[in-house]
């Protein structure tokens, strides 16, 4: 068992997240306000959103849902250090949020999230282990999880076929930098086949859905009616 898992990320025509390497694509690539209140929608039919631990470094994002009526998914953050500030913004509501990290994360590290009242697991002794934080996350009733980025996040959900839909919100930019990040980044092994499912315009936007072509390998029985269709 796992969450139903729909990653859904801004991308530039050339493929990138932002336009350097530590660089916030949330100040960089901002998203016209129609843009932003359907991101929102989309985060409000999730029971749990996820980044990656650089994107909070980097992005320091609230996951929360502003822009429309709706309820803010709990936030999840897989980060196998635990060096990532406790006082970021997404863990500013401590019940609701979530460190997913490594049995290596230093103690005291992990101490200081508990003693804010993050709840901690821990899936994977050196690294966090997609498998296990998603077979967590389901023990715990969550049956349905929005992942925002970052790329070897996106990476690794992908070539391990953890991912059931993919909407993309395509910036109508070329950034043409070798060193920024790419949508999904790591070793993906054979490349991965979606079937477009959706395609919308918004502000100037294109916006895809897919899904993948091949099944997930990990079973999807017993997850939500969630879905990223507007």
């Amino acid at each position: 068992m796992r969450p139903k898992v729909c990653i859904v990320s801004g991308v530039t025509l050339d493929g990138k997240i932002s336009i350097g390497p530590d660089v916030s694509s949330k100040e960089t690539m901002p998203l016209p306000l129609k843009v932003r209140a359907y991101l929102h929608r989309l985060r409000s039919l999730f029971d749990a959103i996820s980044v990656g631990c650089n994107t909070v470094k980097v992005d320091n994002p609230y996951l929360t849902v502003e822009y429309v009526k709706g309820k803010s998914p709990i936030r999840i953050v897989p980060c196998s250090k635990a060096d990532v500030s406790p006082y970021s913004h997404v863990f500013r509501e401590p019940e609701k949020a979530i460190l997913v990290t490594s049995r290596n994360a230093p103690e005291e590290r992990v101490k200081t999230f508990q003693e804010r009242g993050v709840r901690v697991i821990f899936a994977g002794e050196k690294r966090v282990e997609v498998e296990k934080m998603l077979t967590s996350l389901a023990d715990m009733g969550i049956k349905s999880l929005m992942v925002e980025g970052g790329a070897k996040l996106n990476g690794e959900l992908i070539s391990k076929g953890f991912l059931d839909e993919m909407v993309l919100i395509h910036h109508p930019m070329v950034v043409g930098l070798k060193d920024a990040p790419f949508f999904a980044e790591g070793e993906m092994g054979t490349p991965q086949r979606f079937n477009l499912r959706d395609v919308k315009f918004l502000e100037g936007f294109l916006i895809t859905r897919w899904t993948p072509v091949s099944s997930p390998s990990f079973s999807n029985s017993g997850t939500s009616q969630a879905s990223c269709i507007a």
